[in-house]
């Protein structure tokens, strides 16, 4: 994505993505909808509580 300080534009695709109200500045959207891999995205009200889980010295 693009920021304010680049001198190039570059490409975002955003989809169920909870910005708390704040306004995007992408200014070129992207065609990619499906990665090469299996995965399962999080809900986002539940991501705050999954990182504070995580996150500290040792765990992964």
């Amino acid at each position: 994505m693009t920021n304010r300080s680049s001198d190039v534009d570059g490409f975002a695709n955003l989809r169920g993505n909870d910005l708390g109200g704040a306004a995007t500045e992408v200014s070129r959207v992207g065609t990619f909808t499906t990665p090469p891999y299996g995965y399962t995205a999080e809900p986002t009200a539940s991501v705050i509580a999954s990182v504070k889980s995580g996150a500290g010295a040792g765990r992964l």
